[in-house]
């Protein structure tokens, strides 16, 4: 589960940038890793899992109707706990 603190609505303007921190017991996501080789065709995917959470979350817009940037930090990387895991699914491309 993740929470957020200071969670609320944000009304953007173009080219403004919103900070906010994400905390929460952890958080778990699928990553894709491609080789970039063009005869290696395949990709691979792994679970990744974060515990605990702590994030910085940097929200960027630039232009209406364009997709919202986000960049992201790790905070306290020495205590967070990292779990990799490969999926079993590899992918041709």
């Amino acid at each position: 589960m993740v929470g957020f603190s200071g969670f609320g609505q944000f009304a953007f303007n173009l080219g403004q940038v919103v900070s906010c921190n994400v905390v929460g017991d952890s958080v778990k996501f699928v990553v894709t890793v491609s080789h970039t080789s063009p005869a290696a065709a395949e990709s691979q995917s792994y679970s990744v899992k974060l515990s605990p959470l702590h994030l910085q979350l940097q929200l960027y817009v630039k232009d209406k109707g364009e997709d919202v940037k986000v960049e992201w930090l790790l905070i306290n990387a020495d205590e967070t706990n990292f779990e990799i895991q490969p999926t079993g699914q590899e992918v041709s491309q």
